[in-house]
């Protein structure tokens, strides 16, 4: 085997929280909107976690709702939105240049990448993850492990005798839900457990 760097000697994790009401009924003049970015970087020599960063996104609308629903599961209220976030262009060019996403593989546990691809062709801005994607780690995991059914990342990390790094719908914390198990498998497939 050559001892030659690959070129993508990096691989992302990312999720997405959105806005988001019971039963997915929107209220009049409100849209699913991502509020949260999470990115979790590792290195593929040494599988470890060199760099996590969580991106808080502010809508368009200044009149958008932070439902009590989305507060409970995310822990994300309105005043944490304004007070941190950005808006998703800006959000999107310090993603590319903090983590130069279109050099990477990408992950993410469902699909995230249309949901992405939609919000950059709403905003009208160039999608950093357009060259590589950003692929579903749920689908390598389910064949991994010979399951047919999707399942939560919450019930993934537990199949895998995982613990969960935090609280769950975090973007940052679910991101890193699923660098560790890619981690786990990799370790498993290079017998380094």
């Amino acid at each position: 085997m050559s001892s030659k760097k690959s070129k993508y000697s990096k691989t992302q994790f990312l999720d997405l929280e959105m806005l988001c009401w019971p039963n997915k009924v929107l209220p009049v003049g409100q849209t699913q909107h991502i509020i949260q970015i999470g990115i979790v970087e590792i290195d593929n020599e040494t599988l470890n976690i060199t760099k996590r960063h969580s991106y808080y996104v502010r809508p368009n609308n200044p009149k958008f709702e932070v439902s009590e629903y989305c507060t409970k599961l995310t822990s994300i209220t309105r005043d944490i939105i304004i007070q941190k976030g950005r808006p998703f262009p800006e959000v999107l060019r310090s993603i590319e240049k903090e983590f130069h996403p279109s050099t990477k593989i990408s992950y993410a546990w469902g699909q995230d990448n249309d949901v992405l691809r939609s919000h950059c062709e709403q905003y009208s801005v160039e999608n950093p993850w357009e060259k590589t994607s950003i692929w579903d780690f749920g689908v390598f995991f389910r064949s991994a492990y010979n399951i047919r059914q999707k399942l939560s990342l919450s019930k993934a990390i537990q199949l895998a005798n995982l613990e969960f790094p935090g609280q769950a719908h975090d973007a940052v914390i679910d991101a890193e839900a699923v660098a560790l198990l890619h981690i786990n498998m990799m370790k498993k497939i290079r017998n380094t457990n």
